[in-house]
């Protein structure tokens, strides 16, 4: 089962036509430190300014093309979520990340 207390739920509407984020949940999220933002999501708009407007240490998420969001950008399919992982702790490993 799900606790839903502790999910964000996030719409293009949050945020304003002048890049302001209007929802308080979104905001607490994108400013409270943390160590890793896994960005698992592919060319979607909304969700890379959120993740470029979070001050999390260290950012993971997969090649587009257009990986400003990212500090790792790892190369492998959405679908493939067992590489991903496998990719993802190989590189955290290499970088002291744990």
């Amino acid at each position: 089962m799900v606790n839903s207390d502790n999910i964000i739920y996030f719409r293009s509407k949050d945020i304003s036509v002048r890049g302001s984020i209007l929802k308080d949940e979104m905001n607490s999220f994108v400013f409270v430190k943390s160590d890793l933002l896994v960005n698992y999501y592919q060319e979607q708009i909304d969700l890379e300014y959120i993740a470029c407007k979070s001050v999390a240490d260290f950012k993971v998420g997969f090649v587009t093309g257009k990986e400003s969001a990212n500090h790792l950008s790892i190369d492998c399919p959405l679908s493939d979520y067992k590489l991903f992982t496998v990719e993802l702790f190989k590189y955290l490993k290499a970088f002291n990340k744990i």
